[in-house]
């Protein structure tokens, strides 16, 4: 463990509501996926509409069009289906691979999180 000059318990500074957050961000020539783009896609996935999706999210049409074209890219993948509107309306679903990345990203996002709730224990509430 490293020593920490000066070192002052904090834990009476703590409680249950304060919690680490980590955010990650994948990148090849450009940062193209993260938390933000993750939502959009399930949200899409669950409403069935990316302008539904970016609407709840308050992103404009335009934006999330904007990352996923950024991610198709980097990816080299078609993120998802679209179906444009008519007397039914429109569909958006995501592609297999598409699908197949978001799950994976979620499991690592999983593993992540219990990681760093981990090592906020150790180095915050114990001692």
């Amino acid at each position: 463990m490293v020593k920490i000059e000066n070192d002052v318990d904090v834990k009476k500074y703590l409680n249950n509501s304060i919690r680490p957050v980590f955010r990650v961000t994948i990148r090849k020539n450009e940062k193209f996926f993260g938390p933000g783009i993750a939502k959009l896609m399930h949200l899409t996935d669950e409403l069935g509409s990316i302008s539904a999706a970016s609407n709840e999210m308050g992103m404009s049409y335009s934006k999330a069009w904007t990352i996923i074209k950024r991610m198709e890219k980097e990816l080299n993948m078609k993120v998802f289906e679209t179906k444009t509107g008519g007397k039914d309306g429109g569909k958006s679903t995501l592609t297999p691979p598409a699908r197949n990345f978001l799950e994976k990203y979620d499991k690592m996002m999983d593993y992540l999180d219990k990681q760093t709730a981990k090592a906020y224990k150790k180095y915050f509430l114990e001692e």
